[in-house]
């Protein structure tokens, strides 16, 4: 054959009849995938965990860390604005009262309120979480207020 003589081409088309074509390729190819999924899965999850295991600790104890430095910066900020308002309140308190002259055996309203300046007096010099701690300041305070409070409304000169 090799001695002709080729005059021309011609072509035909072939098209397979391949009946099933999709149901036999996944009967085929899915349980391999599958198997192939199901070890990639595995194996990222098992990665994901060994990170996680040592970031969220690590996360939590330095959000702690950083937490905590705010925390004291904070808490002495508003530990020293509310000691400042506290003496100002009482250094306030103390100069509106009425000076009086009382002897320590005195009684009567003047002595009341002179023993209520000199307790004013005295908390008005101490440092809140020094000197005294808040509640300890925060019960004088309130005793004395409402000292005071019986005071006018047991005495006609405040009426």
């Amino acid at each position: 054959m090799s001695d002709l003589d080729i005059v021309g081409s011609a072509g035909v088309d072939v098209v397979p009849v391949v009946p099933n074509f999709h149901t036999r390729l996944k009967t085929a190819v899915l349980p391999a995938a599958d198997r192939v999924g199901e070890d990639v899965g595995r194996r990222m999850g098992e990665a994901i965990s060994r990170s996680i295991v040592i970031a969220i600790p690590d996360a939590v104890a330095s959000g702690g860390t950083r937490a905590r430095a705010v925390a004291v910066r904070e808490g002495g900020r508003v530990g020293g604005e509310f000691g400042r308002s506290v003496k100002a309140k009482l250094e306030q308190a103390f100069r509106s009262l009425p000076r009086a002259d009382v002897r320590l055996g005195d009684t009567g309203i003047n002595a009341d309120i002179d023993r209520l300046r000199a307790r004013i007096q005295t908390l008005s010099g101490r440092t809140i979480g020094l000197d005294i701690d808040a509640g300890a300041a925060l019960a004088e305070i309130t005793d004395i207020n409402a000292r005071l409070e019986r005071l006018v409304r047991n005495t006609r000169a405040f009426r």
